[in-house]
């Protein structure tokens, strides 16, 4: 059987005794937990190791293993306080994809909001909530506006 404490391997199986005898050197590299990590911190939950212990092993803060631990343990029904990759992966995509995205500014957009402004004398706050609302132009009314706008 092969030795399962060895730390540079994908998962550990066992308690690591101390925190000390890790080499806890966290990256400057800012990079989001991939799937693999998250198996590995779910195993190492399992084996009863603490934030700090996982977050040196997997080489990330031990805040962002707190960050994580706190965004996606289940809070009610069968996996209330355990924490589970699958639904932690899935509510990461989820949160991606309901996160505002850059929006740029086409020549349609600019011709809806010049219509607005000068036949309809519509304000800025109203363009900008009619067009979130119709998704024609899903701009803020605080933005500046290119000055060729026609006007």
């Amino acid at each position: 059987m092969k030795d399962e404490k060895a730390f540079k391997g994908f998962f550990i199986l066992q308690k690591p005794e101390t925190v000390q005898s890790l080499d806890c050197k966290m990256s400057k590299n800012y990079t989001h937990l991939s799937i693999d990590q998250r198996y590995q911190i779910e195993a190492l939950l399992k084996t009863g190791a603490t934030q700090k212990e996982i977050a040196c092993i997997v080489h990330f803060h031990p805040s962002t293993i707190s960050r994580e631990l706190k965004r996606n343990v289940g809070s009610r029904g069968r996996g209330a306080g355990v924490y589970r990759t699958a639904n932690a992966q899935r509510r990461t995509n989820l949160r991606h994809q309901e996160k505002p995205k850059r929006v740029i500014f086409t020549k349609p957009m600019k011709d809806w909001i010049v219509n607005r402004l000068q036949e309809d004398r519509w304000s800025p706050e109203l363009i900008s909530h009619q067009g979130k609302k119709t998704r024609e132009c899903p701009l803020s009314h605080e933005w500046d506006l290119p000055m060729d706008m026609g006007m």
